[in-house]
């Protein structure tokens, strides 16, 4: 992860925060709270390190939906932003949530429905803070068009209080009069891909 300069605003500075893991830069909107919390972190060594005035600057939303913009006061202010973002670069203190790609039957398709369907008939199971990220359109892994047409993907984002639970029945939970296998996936691909647009 970098900060990278784009352009001066007056005797502000505008700068960018990019995901170098990233082809496009891109930060997960969902996932900026953790940059955050792990900017705060490492603030005091960043400070402690570069005696002097603190930092100044003000979020300013993002560019294109898909880039953090910052705008510094000086340079000092970049200089101790960057210094921080490098400390932040590793991939692994922004925690990646669980989620998993499940079958479900077709109907209900709205995704409220779905949320409370599955709230309602596994009250033991820890999932207020489940989130539907998107339904896949690609049902190739079906066998035939019928079967296609009766179930659909869809990849769910999970919390980690559920993990041990459905460790413990083997993924299997009620889904109205029927069940199905949430596998909880704890690597970065379907996340990185998708929780762009869980992010508002």
């Amino acid at each position: 992860m970098t900060a990278a300069k784009s352009f001066a605003d007056v005797a502000r500075i505008i700068i960018g925060v990019l995901n170098e893991e990233d082809p496009e830069g891109k930060i997960p909107g969902a996932q900026w709270k953790w940059v955050q919390a792990t900017l705060t972190n490492v603030a005091l060594e960043v400070l402690l390190s570069n005696p002097d005035s603190p930092p100044s600057f003000t979020d300013v939303e993002w560019y294109q939906g898909q880039i953090k913009m910052i705008a510094c006061d000086d340079e000092r202010s970049v200089q101790l932003y960057k210094d921080a973002i490098a400390k932040v670069g590793d991939k692994k203190v922004i925690p990646s949530q669980p989620r998993a790609r499940v079958w479900i039957p077709a109907t209900p398709s709205q995704t409220d429905q779905i949320k409370q369907l599955i709230r309602t008939c596994n009250p033991n199971l820890p999932n207020g803070g489940w989130r539907f990220v998107k339904a896949f359109d690609d049902a190739a892994a079906e066998s035939s068009v019928e079967t296609k047409r009766a179930t659909m993907q869809i990849l769910l984002l999970l919390i980690k209080e559920s993990i041990e639970p459905l460790a413990k029945s083997g993924g299997e939970i009620n889904y109205g009069f029927t069940k199905m296998k949430v596998m909880a996936n704890m690597s970065g691909a379907d996340a990185g891909e998708h929780l762009a647009s869980e992010s508002e």
